[in-house]
């Protein structure tokens, strides 16, 4: 199995770098030096941030000893998915297979992926939400509208967490009643899996309540090191933007990332993405973007190549730590 995504990873890889200007990459880093290390700096921190989520994700007793390993396995997935035309399904699934291998049950790992997923969208609409609520003020200049536009962003967030979070399971009926309306088939198909995933959800809440607020507060803030990240590569260009501005700029490339992500590396995603999100700012000279997409791709390379070493080390290793896993009382993996 693993030589097989030996093979399959490192023809995607040779894929990927195919469309990549080195002549451009090494440009940059020959005029920015050691400022390009606080980009990688950036991004670990948003994927440590991933990663803690992840973990208060699974169903059990945390352990923050295992960061390290949660963290290469977050990245091997991470690595699998910008460079697989399926995506998070590629990378997700090798999450639940790596971990599988040191004890852990592919259930408990299954589900706390899909709950990792479904709350990294919830706290990317949290996030956007207080970005509108900013904006508010400055498109709308009347007190009355902006109040009522501000209750309706409130009410929808109720909304939102009544969906996930409700015993009923809302979501599962929500997309129930989509299904009839819409005369779909495909997500006739899919309500079973949603009610899969509402429930496991609703039981993590139920179980552990606080662990779901960590995870929001986990996700909300990986957006924020990303914003932060889009700061500081604007700051070493000497391009002067507020952090909203930031946040704004990482959520629009986000979600073009999200919608894009069939195609492996997002080759032109990234690169259109922040043309157009700091156009949107007034950012409009040509190099900036050209620049600031080049600096991302450094950052996406180096933690491309990090997690294709990671698992060729990992799956030599994962043999020698199924002994460091045990299993307490209640029958719930310790990580």
């Amino acid at each position: 199995m693993k030589y097989i995504i030996y093979i399959i990873t490192a023809g995607l890889l040779i894929l990927f770098l195919r469309d990549i200007d080195f002549r451009l990459l090494l440009l940059q880093v020959d005029i920015l030096g050691y400022k390009i290390i606080g980009v990688i700096a950036f991004s670990f921190v948003a994927y440590i941030l991933g990663t803690l989520a992840w973990m208060f994700s699974v169903n059990s007793i945390f352990n923050i000893r295992h960061l390290g390993r949660f963290f290469i396995v977050r990245q091997i997935g991470e690595a699998l998915s910008l460079t697989n035309p399926t995506g998070v399904i590629a990378g997700d699934a090798i999450k639940v297979y790596l971990m599988s291998k040191v004890g852990y049950k592919s259930s408990d790992i299954s589900q706390s992926v899909i709950i990792s997923r479904l709350l990294t969208w919830f706290s990317y609409l949290m996030v956007v939400l207080f970005v509108l609520v900013f904006l508010i003020g400055d498109v709308f200049t009347s007190h009355v509208v902006s109040v009522s536009i501000f209750t309706i962003v409130i009410c929808i967030a109720v909304l939102l967490l009544m969906l996930l979070f409700h015993k009923n399971l809302w979501l599962h009926k929500a997309a129930s009643i989509i299904s009839k309306v819409s005369g779909g088939r495909l997500m006739k198909i899919h309500l079973p899996k949603i009610k899969g995933y509402n429930q496991d959800i609703y039981t993590l809440r139920k179980d552990r309540p606080t662990y779901i607020l960590i995870v929001i507060g986990l996700l909300i803030m990986h957006y924020l090191a990303g914003a932060l990240e889009y700061l500081y590569i604007l700051t070493i260009l000497d391009i002067n933007i507020s952090f909203l501005s930031a946040l704004g700029l990482e959520i629009g490339t986000s979600l073009l990332r999200s919608v894009m992500s069939f195609i492996p590396g997002q080759i032109g995603i990234e690169e259109y993405g922040n043309k157009y999100f700091l156009s949107m700012l007034n950012v409009k000279d040509e190099g900036v973007w050209v620049v600031v997409s080049i600096l991302r791709r450094i950052r996406q390379l180096w933690w491309i190549v990090f997690g294709l070493i990671s698992y060729i080390i990992y799956t030599r290793r994962s043999s020698e730590s199924l002994n460091n896993i045990k299993t307490i009382s209640d029958g719930y993996t310790v990580h």
